[in-house]
């Protein structure tokens, strides 16, 4: 099971047990290299831990249990930092944390395990259990080493990642396996098995209206305050720093605030030689103005698609996000000159910076005055209109908008990112409840009641799309090369302010992150703080069209209807329907669903086939 996950940390492993108790770690050093070795017990021997992430605000912490009394065996290190919150606090020690992590704690004493994972949920953390074991990890990859784990494919979850393109928390591809909710933690009593689950945070919306907020500088100011608190606290380390540059707002922000905080600051980017997906220009034009280093590596559609096959059969379970691959690219142009971290951005979650934000507006109008008559008329005639595989082209967004909107508001959001359509799915895996499909979604859309539409959207890509897609792929992404990824703009102080704030000072008439971009007036170019969004996809709708890409049926058979799949190619490379998300979802599962059946190589085996990859 170590094995399995030694690419989440190569630098070092360790374990321990006790009784029917075993905890196994890998290390990937970030702080305190020489006296963060895991497992690791509390000072008085009670408690001991395996911990994956970082605490950013772990000198502070420190500080204050010294003052309470704590004794402390290392110099810097963050986990006995975490352990000795826990020893001191107890549960309520996550209202203390600012930071990312998935964690067990065994308290010898009273032979309880805890397990919690941060409050978006950066770090990820799977169990499974019976009355007479449990067994958990950071990654599928190692669960599935463990004899006890049943590994039965889950129906309802083809399904529901069909209809996102991820598999929603607690769900998994394994009808049997669980993933620990962000914000949830749960107790285990190992004597019992009996479990306890509690969830600590949830992302809330709490809108204010005040004087205060009419004073549009003032306001500025305190956000840029505390992006730049944020970026600083996660320049703590004992090895080189990075930042990822697309020459977009938020990259280029933290750029910035990062070159102010410290030397030397390298930016890295990658481009596409496909030129709708290429953001090159921005990328070098940021990192000329800010004067820092820059790393850029422009990458083939050859490339790409080499390498395709290779980073999928690695992951724990099925993520239809194309991106995973410049992503992971970008990690290893990264890992490349011996950075061992890096800040990400994630601030169109918390500042209504998609275009769907844009599109709730109108829809409503559209929704409430075009009869169905109408509508359907539209969609016969978008149907007509020829199909592009260019980003976001023309066509693409009429047809995706339109889709949703032949449903009820609290469906668009999921219909206008899903992969596949409601009737596409019922095709390929048999009937399918559209409310048991999108229960996640309804569910955040519902907690929303009393808010305007555009926090509600909000409420969904910050539940859902942020905590299972992005934050996923990133953190697969990152750790196949041995990478931490860290994101200032999910910084717990900063996230605490920006939910207070009004929707119209994150979407200002048709203008999406409003505020951001009024707070960084004089901090970064004009030009890249209000440039349009263009993503950080790759090309596979032509790719699938040109037969550079293309899916073997047979292998999808288990679960899917492969009449379908074949037909679906066959409309694709005939350019009668753009299905591009849904193809690409569907050679995701294949390539994993061959991984299964193969009979495999042992762990040990496949960790050097990941550094084989990455290198």
């Amino acid at each position: 099971m170590i094995l399995a996950v030694r690419h989440r940390g190569p630098d070092a492993a360790g374990h321990w047990q006790e009784g029917n108790v075993f905890l196994g770690h890998c290390r990937l050093s970030i702080v305190d290299l020489a006296g963060g070795a895991q497992p690791m017990s509390s000072h008085d021997g009670r408690f001991v831990t395996v911990f994956n992430g970082e605490i950013y605000n772990h000198v502070e912490l420190r500080a204050q249990l010294i003052s309470l009394g704590s004794v402390f065996h290392t110099d810097r290190s963050d986990t006995e930092v975490f352990i000795e919150a826990y020893r001191h606090w107890g549960a309520d020690f996550h209202t203390r944390l600012n930071g990312m992590w998935a964690a067990a704690i065994y308290d010898r004493h009273h032979r309880k395990l805890f397990l919690t994972r941060d409050r978006f949920g950066k770090k990820p953390l799977y169990y499974a259990h019976s009355s007479r074991w449990f067994v958990f990890a950071s990654e599928l990859t190692a669960l599935t080493e463990h004899p006890n784990v049943e590994l039965s494919i889950s129906h309802a979850a083809v399904q529901k990642y069909l209809a996102h393109g991820y598999i929603p928390a607690p769900g998994t591809i394994y009808s049997r396996v669980s993933k620990l909710v962000a914000g949830n933690c749960l107790l285990l009593d190992t004597d019992t098995f009996q479990l306890k689950r509690q969830t600590y945070w949830r992302f809330a919306l709490v809108p204010r209206e005040s004087d205060a907020l009419n004073d549009v500088e003032s306001v500025g100011n305190e956000l840029i305050n505390k992006i730049r608190t944020a970026t600083t606290l996660r320049l703590r380390a004992d090895v080189p720093v990075g930042v990822f540059l697309s020459g977009g707002i938020d990259s280029t922000t933290v750029a910035a605030l990062a070159a102010q905080a410290v030397p030397d600051v390298t930016s890295f980017s990658i481009g596409f030689e496909e030129k709708s997906f290429d953001e090159t220009a921005f990328a070098i034009q940021a990192a000329k103005q800010l004067q820092v280093d820059h790393v850029h590596q422009t990458i083939s559609a050859e490339k790409c698609r080499e390498l395709a096959s290779d980073i999928i059969s690695r992951l724990d379970e099925p993520l239809g996000d194309p991106s995973l691959v410049p992503t992971f690219m970008l990690c290893k142009v990264a890992r490349e000159r011996d950075l061992a971290e890096h800040e990400c951005r994630d601030a169109d979650e918390l500042f209504a910076g998609y275009d769907p934000f844009r599109a709730v507006r109108p829809a409503l109008l559209y929704y409430r005055y075009v009869p169905g008559g109408a509508h359907a008329t539209l969609r016969h005639m978008a149907d007509l209109l020829p199909v592009s595989f260019q980003n976001m082209s023309f066509d693409f967004k009429v047809k995706r908008t339109l889709r949703g909107l032949s449903y009820p508001p609290e469906y668009w959001n999921a219909l206008w990112m899903a992969p596949c359509d409601i009737e596409e799915i019922k095709k390929l895996t048999g009937s399918a409840d559209m409310d048991t499909l999108f229960s996640e979604s309804l569910s955040s859309w519902r907690r929303g009641t009393g808010l305007c539409h555009v926090d509600r959207t909000l409420l969904y890509f910050t539940d859902l799309y942020l905590r299972e897609d992005i934050l996923t792929k990133v953190d697969r992404a990152s750790m196949l090369n041995s990478l931490e990824v860290r994101c200032p703009f999910l910084d717990s102080d900063l996230v605490d302010y920006v939910r207070t704030l009004p929707a119209h000072l994150k979407l200002h008439r048709s203008t999406t992150k409003w505020i951001l971009k009024r707070a960084v007036t004089g901090l970064i170019p004009e030009n890249l703080a209000n440039r349009k969004k263009k993503g950080f996809g790759m090309p596979v709708g032509k790719w699938f069209y040109d037969g550079s890409l293309s899916i073997d049926p047979v292998t999808l058979g288990s679960v899917i209807d492969v009449t379908e799949v074949r037909r679906m190619l066959a409309e694709h490379k005939s350019r009668q329907k753009n299905y591009s998300g849904a193809l690409w979802a569907l050679f995701v599962l294949s390539i994993w669903l061959n991984r299964q059946r193969r009979s495999g190589p042992t762990a040990a085996t496949e960790a050097t086939m990941l550094h084989e990859v990455a290198v």
